[in-house]
């Protein structure tokens, strides 16, 4: 019988981000908004670019090879954007708790609305706008304690 030890918890793992001393741009508050408002924009160019396929032969050839939504240059910035949002992701989750990170990310699901009504035309339900604000009131209550560490430490 094969028994695992037993892992320990280690101090690499972050614990209330610091930001005292750091130049603007590490602040893994301003980290975590930027990821967060680089998915919604990536999200924002894929559903434009999903939606506005090629037209004439070359769409023709590229739909028979399942690839026409790479003819779009909405999608090719939304990869891109993609990309960036996942690095500064990675960032945010060097210097940042994981519960406090995911709580600012569920911030995409009250901001991509604004985003889709605005860029896209999407109607966006009465419903949907007292969801978004629920949301962020989570945020807040999640976020506070942190903030308030995070002054303790300074």
């Amino acid at each position: 019988m094969l028994v695992m030890p037993r892992q320990t918890r280690t101090s690499a793992r972050p614990s209330a981000p610091r930001v005292a001393g750091l130049p603007w741009y590490r602040n893994p508050y301003v980290l975590v908004l930027l990821a967060a408002a680089l998915n919604i924009t990536s999200d924002l160019m894929l559903s434009r670019g999903l939606h506005r396929r090629g037209d004439g032969e070359q769409g023709a050839t590229l739909a028979l090879a399942g690839a026409a939504v790479l003819a779009s240059p909405w999608v090719w910035a939304g990869i891109t954007t993609y990309l960036a949002g996942f690095a500064a992701w990675l960032s945010v989750l060097r210097s940042m708790p994981l519960y406090l990170a995911y709580s600012f990310m569920s911030l995409q699901q009250a901001v991509a609305p604004i985003g889709a009504w605005l860029w896209l035309g999407e109607a966006v339900t009465l419903r949907r706008w007292l969801g978004a604000a629920l949301v962020t009131a989570g945020v807040l209550l999640i976020a506070a304690p942190a903030a308030r560490a995070e002054e303790g430490l300074a």
